[in-house]
């Protein structure tokens, strides 16, 4: 990371990351994400589909605000991550408590009347169980019949002991149901504070703007180092060793 960051201080590209990029993204990050870390958690997106967040609460924070209303209905796990419960219960009285089991969230008839459901399918926070398959396409039938959408926070997915991570529940969407919540952070250093959301072009230019207006957007020193990290291999060496 280091050798990176050094990388990064050269001058050609201090010229590229220096200036003001008002709502842009680091393309180089940019395509990182979309050639490596993506396909990696079996999802296929455009660039067009890709935001970077600082970290995936930052992107928690700005879907609330930006999707969620005083009337919204959103389930959560119980237990679940404190912090995205308290993004929601923000901005809406009705945050609904989702019973969690030995196979991650339970399909219960408390999914009924949520506008959007919260999950953590691969490493779930903080029991860490993962979420079998038949179940994933169990949630995302019921996400289409019910009419909700999920978000779902890839928490600590690299972070499997017992074979292969499992693909992510992105990868099995077909109908533009799940938006989609990554981190850098968790793998590298919780300090780092680098994420991103993938999401429906439409959805991610609204998130653009908002970001905008907030912070302009993820500092670009930051997010050029972490793409030469991952061009370079070391991400991927880091998370098999």
């Amino acid at each position: 990371w280091r050798e990176c960051v050094l990388e990064s201080l050269q001058p050609r590209a201090l010229r590229r990351w220096a200036p003001d990029h008002i709502d842009r993204d680091d393309d180089a990050l940019i395509e990182q994400i979309h050639r490596r870390l993506l396909p990696a958690r079996g999802i296929w997106a455009e660039r067009d589909e890709i935001l970077v967040t600082n970290g995936a609460q930052h992107a928690t924070f700005m879907l609330a605000q930006l999707l969620v209303g005083p009337t919204t209905t959103v389930g959560i796990e119980n237990p679940g991550y404190p912090d995205a419960r308290n993004n929601f219960a923000l901005r809406t009285r009705h945050v609904k408590p989702l019973r969690v089991d030995e196979q991650g969230l339970v399909l219960g008839a408390a999914l009924s009347g949520c506008a959007y459901v919260y999950c953590t399918p691969s490493h779930q926070c903080p029991t860490t169980v993962t979420m079998p398959l038949q179940r994933r396409v169990e949630l995302l039938a019921r996400a289409e019949r019910d009419d909700f959408i999920v978000i779902e926070d890839d928490h600590e997915s690299e972070l499997n002991f017992s074979g292969h991570p499992t693909p992510a529940l992105k990868s099995l969407d077909t109908s533009a149901r799940v938006i989609y919540l990554g981190s850098l952070s968790k793998t590298l250093a919780h300090g780092l504070r680098l994420g991103y959301v993938v999401a429906p072009a439409e959805l991610i230019r609204e998130l653009r703007a908002l970001r905008r207006l907030v912070m302009r957007h993820v500092a670009t020193n930051h997010q050029q180092a972490a793409a030469s990290f991952i061009a370079h291999g070391h991400q991927g060496a880091f998370v098999r060793r």
